[in-house]
């Protein structure tokens, strides 16, 4: 469980100093066992949809507009 007093600390952060610290704790984390075999697996599959359906994908920015304009 996360340390409240910490965690009450990083919302103080800036959006930029947040990343920091994300991308400092990602790096530190590589050498423990990231993605489990279930997460692998699943990554695996859609990248397989992906490789065999190509027209299916959109990008984030198309993603997150069909979003607003279906809700709001």
């Amino acid at each position: 469980m996360v340390d409240q007093a910490l965690l009450e600390r990083t919302r103080q952060l800036t959006a930029a100093q947040k990343r920091e610290l994300a991308y400092a704790l990602l790096d530190e984390a590589q050498g423990d066992d990231v993605v489990t075999p279930y997460e692998a697996a699943v990554i695996d599959e859609r990248l397989a949809d992906l490789e065999a359906n190509p027209d299916d994908e959109m990008s984030s920015g198309e993603f997150w507009k069909r979003i607003r304009s279906k809700f709001g």
